[in-house]
């Protein structure tokens, strides 16, 4: 046998290597469909875990970094060097309500979130995301105003962006709480595509 020849599997003639098929007994010598399928699909599922990854750690640590900065605000707010203060200015002149300076600014209502509708979420052929039906992003903003920390995880073309707003303020049935509120947006269509609350 030549290096220009091999041997055909299934009837063990010589063959060119170059050979699709056998010309002796018909087979097929080229990888079958099903194998490259196979390939095909495995690779996708690896590009998909990647991706799926990439996200969760993206969010993961700028929710941490949310709950660092609203536990700090709390310790902040109940320090005893901020109770001295308010002990000092109320002894001296007349009484002010100081509870605003240690509400924050802004606030967040069962009806602002239950408004904030998540995006759907469709690929096209070509292989692009798009996004329909969510809130805008802007919107929510002027609402309640500018997030604590935002991050950003881009995977190809698209470009999403993690809000986390640490300092918000919410009325429960138990009273004024602090809850930390994160919202993940399509950076191209400014739709918003996740939302979760977390309270202390």
């Amino acid at each position: 046998m030549t290096d220009n020849l091999k041997t055909c599997k299934s009837c063990g003639k010589e063959i060119a290597k170059s050979a699709k098929k056998c010309p002796h007994c018909g087979a097929n010598l080229g990888m079958a469909t099903w194998l490259k399928v196979i390939i095909v699909l495995v690779i996708l599922g690896i590009v998909s875990i990647v991706l799926v990854v990439a996200c969760t750690a993206g969010t993961a640590s700028v929710v941490n970094n949310a709950v660092n900065a609203a536990s700090k605000s709390l310790e902040t707010s109940s320090s005893p060097e901020s109770s001295a203060a308010d002990d000092s200015s109320s002894s001296s002149g007349p009484t002010k309500d100081n509870s605003s300076s240690s509400e924050p600014a802004k606030k967040l209502t069962q009806q602002i979130y239950d408004t904030i509708k998540s995006a759907t979420t469709d690929i096209t052929g070509s292989g692009k995301l798009t996004y329909s039906g969510g809130s805008k992003f802007s919107d929510l903003v002027k609402q309640i105003g500018e997030p604590s920390s935002t991050s950003e995880v881009s995977i190809g073309d698209a470009t999403t962006v993690t809000a986390i707003w640490s300092d918000l303020s919410y009325s429960f049935s138990s009273g004024s709480k602090f809850v930390v509120l994160s919202v993940s947006y399509d950076k191209a269509s400014g739709q918003i595509t996740s939302k979760s609350m977390t309270n202390f």
